[in-house]
């Protein structure tokens, strides 16, 4: 009975390290990465002649891009950008925009602005599912000597999973809803208009 007892003992206790060791490698990553890109140069048409300022805000409340709500916890799981946001978005910007013959400098009297409104995921962890709604809002101010154009741009999704959060989906959500929001950005063709 005894050497029962010790195996039983000896049993419990490598099982519950496999729990621990299994409960901690699906701990949520604190950071995820942001990797904008807008529609290809070939969707978008020339537009010789024009000079712009490139200047992008980054407004956001908050600086995280993802938080998990779960149920009965009021503390929040926060997943922040592994990279810089405002870079990574002026980068994608700037390319869009040389890609189309634009050129971009900080001598330009032209000047487009970008703000970033909002970008984020928030999620709601319940016992066996989740549901998450990822939203963007950048708003565009070109201005020029005759005239200042002012446009917004905001994408939304909504997606909902089984069992806890997936940050690599949620990961994706962004970037997919960023990129949609960008293309609208870019291919609007009154935002860049000096008539």
């Amino acid at each position: 009975m005894h050497a029962w007892f010790q195996a039983f003992k000896r049993l419990s206790i490598i099982t519950g390290l496999l729990l621990l060791a299994a409960c901690s490698s699906t701990h949520a990553p604190k950071q995820v990465y942001l990797d904008p890109q807008p529609v290809s140069s070939g969707n978008l048409q020339p537009a010789s002649g024009i000079t712009v300022k490139l200047v992008v805000n980054d407004l956001r409340k908050q600086h995280f891009l993802i938080a998990i709500h779960k149920d009965g916890e009021e503390k929040l799981d926060l997943i922040a950008s592994a990279n810089n946001v405002r870079q990574s978005i002026e980068k994608a910007i700037r390319q869009s925009l040389e890609a189309r013959n634009i050129t971009v400098t900080d001598s330009a009297h032209d000047t487009l602005t970008v703000e970033i409104i909002d970008l984020s995921c928030n999620a709601q962890q319940h016992m066996a599912d989740y549901s998450a709604i990822t939203q963007v809002t950048l708003k565009a101010t070109f201005k020029t000597d005759r005239r200042t154009i002012v446009r917004q741009y905001t994408a939304s999704r909504r997606n909902t999973g089984s069992f806890s959060v997936d940050v690599s989906q949620q990961q994706n959500q962004l970037n997919q809803t960023l990129n949609a929001v960008l293309t609208g950005l870019l291919t609007d063709n009154r935002l860049l208009s000096k008539d």
